[in-house]
């Protein structure tokens, strides 16, 4: 994919129209040559700003480099709504605006992640790069953990982070807070790094070409499933966490470790709820339009699920879709109607553009058996013919009259990575864990390992931490003895599921896959262990991972 599809003067035109919709349409390629843009480097060129601080594998700027981009960590208010929202908000060559309407990074795979994070909230605050995978890129030291690889950005203090980017980062990304639940309050948005499709890919030249939007995916405004809501004001979510942590303790004394539950069923599939479901920050009741402009006959739709506890069933409508790439990893194409997309999943989906004029919504409905009170689905609309046939606010958004079932590990099945894993050339190390406890409060082998500033006071080291040395092939098997299913993120590296129960598959590459629920249910993964440190394995629903949901593969040697 080439940037000049996302330059924001020459590939993103925001109209305003009827309904004061935001609109976003397509425009040709004009490419800009940045190669002549001075060199910068606030470490190298100039002196740091106050509370500066260089956190960098030591690339040194290039002649040809930009000026890192900065992104301003701000409280709201937000579209959404709710006022007091936290936002990102950025300025700089990396920073774009989506079609779709969302503001993020965009890099292509020759340049640096050359970014500042400048911290304008009340309280410290970490960036995590979602997706940033494999041989240093970046190294676990910038990984963006709080503690584990760094002390968190304090209240008016920037931090430049600088690495080299390389093929296999090419793909569809996000960044997120890691430090508390500052994600849920609005600090997350896209990444993408552009790169062309390996050779040989089917359509491998139109893709490298072909238009994309992206739809980022959120939940909002949390409360706990049973009892008072303690979050009316939607920026308190710790005290959802709270409400959580006591029923746990209640449980506790009694709990059956060693019990395989049933997965959960009906109401007792969600503990958290929320009050709002977003695309591109928007609510289904004004959703976000794409124009596609008459003559694409294609588009690559980037989904992102940056949900704190929200499983997605993502239906294409009158569309064809056809998926092309899991978590930014080339897949054997699969002609699909819908897809599911687990939290912090991303899929990318490549659909064929309607001849006929008129609107085409995609909608994202949440995971569930049960429908409530609030709308729990989300739009992006796309748009063909112009914008007279923008629909009216709210005519493109019903509330769906049946609930989407259970995202299930069983859809994995089907899925095949472009690249797989090679043979391994060292030993294989065979690892089981348990998934135990309840709402993630001791959940891993029935121990818990807990980041501040959540379940735990100060930072302690994990004492329960996998050992593995490079050279190894990691296989690592799941077992859900718990009602509720995970999806299960690793850092710094991609795997591939190679079994799902007693099946044994030559699955998708990923760096997070979503574990079904109960049964003690199975499912394996396996990756190569190429990058030495310390990274997170973990649950990515943030409440479980904030009740210690969380271990880490560490490197010995």
């Amino acid at each position: 994919m080439k940037r000049g599809w996302l330059q924001v003067a020459a590939a993103c035109a925001v109209a305003t129209v009827a309904q004061r919709r935001p609109v976003f349409a397509l425009l040709p390629s004009n490419k800009t040559d940045t190669s002549a843009q001075p060199s910068f480097d606030s470490t190298l060129h100039e002196a740091p700003a106050p509370n500066s601080t260089l956190r960098s594998n030591s690339v040194p700027a290039g002649p040809n480099d930009r000026k890192p981009t900065l992104i301003y960590l701000r409280p709201g208010p937000h579209e959404s709504g709710a006022d007091g929202r936290w936002v990102m908000e950025g300025e700089g060559s990396a920073w774009v605006e989506f079609p779709g309407g969302v503001f993020g990074l965009r890099f292509s795979q020759d340049q640096p992640f050359d970014v500042t994070y400048v911290n304008e909230l009340a309280e410290p605050t970490l960036i995590h790069a979602h997706g940033m995978t494999g041989a240093a890129t970046p190294p676990y030291t910038l990984d963006g953990v709080p503690y584990v690889d760094a002390e968190p950005i304090a209240p008016g203090e920037r931090v430049h982070y600088r690495y080299d980017l390389k093929a296999h980062n090419v793909g569809t990304h996000w960044i997120h807070s890691h430090y508390g639940f500052h994600h849920e309050l609005g600090l997350a948005a896209p990444m993408v790094v552009d790169g062309p499709f390996p050779e040989g890919f089917p359509h491998k030249a139109r893709l490298d070409r072909m238009p994309d939007a992206v739809m980022f995916l959120e939940d909002f405004c949390s409360f706990p499933k049973d009892g008072p809501d303690p979050n009316s004001g939607c920026l308190e979510p710790h005290k959802v966490f709270d409400a959580l942590k006591a029923d746990w303790q209640k449980e506790e004394p009694g709990f059956d470790f060693s019990e395989c539950l049933e997965a959960a069923r009906g109401e007792d599939t969600w503990d958290v709820g929320f009050k709002s479901h977003l695309a591109n920050g928007r609510p289904a009741s004004d959703p976000r339009i794409v124009l596609v402009p008459e003559e694409e006959a294609f588009m690559r739709i980037r989904i992102i699920n940056a949900a704190e506890m929200t499983n997605y069933h993502v239906e294409l409508g009158q569309l064809s879709g056809e998926l092309v790439a899991t978590d930014g990893q080339p897949c054997h194409p699969k002609r699909e109607k819908s897809v599911w997309v687990g939290v912090a999943q991303r899929m990318d989906v490549v659909v064929k553009v309607p001849t006929a004029p008129g609107a085409y919504p995609i909608k994202a409905v949440a995971e569930g058996l049960v429908m409530d009170e609030h709308v729990r689905q989300s739009v992006l609309v796309l748009v063909v013919g112009g914008p007279s046939h923008i629909p009216a606010q709210g005519a493109d958004s019903p509330v769906p009259e049946t609930a989407p079932g259970m995202m299930l590990s069983k859809g994995e099945l089907s899925l095949r990575a472009w690249t797989p894993l090679p043979e391994p050339t060292g030993a294989t190390r065979h690892i089981v864990l348990n998934l135990t406890g309840n709402n993630g409060f001791r959940s891993i082998n029935t121990h818990s390992w807990s980041i501040p500033p959540l379940n735990a006071v100060h930072y302690t080291p994990n004492p329960h931490a996998l050992r593995v040395r490079s050279g190894e092939r990691i296989c690592i098997t799941f077992r859900n003895f718990n009602d509720d299913s995970h999806p299960f993120h690793l850092h710094g590296h991609v795997f591939q599921v190679t079994k799902i129960g007693d099946t044994e598959i030559h699955g998708a590459m990923r760096d997070t896959v979503l574990v079904g629920s109960g049964d003690c249910a199975t499912l394996q993964i396996c990756f190569q262990a190429d990058n030495p440190g310390i990274w997170p394995l973990h649950c990515h629903m943030s409440y479980h991972l904030a009740a210690g949901m969380i271990t880490s593969i560490e490197y010995d040697g």
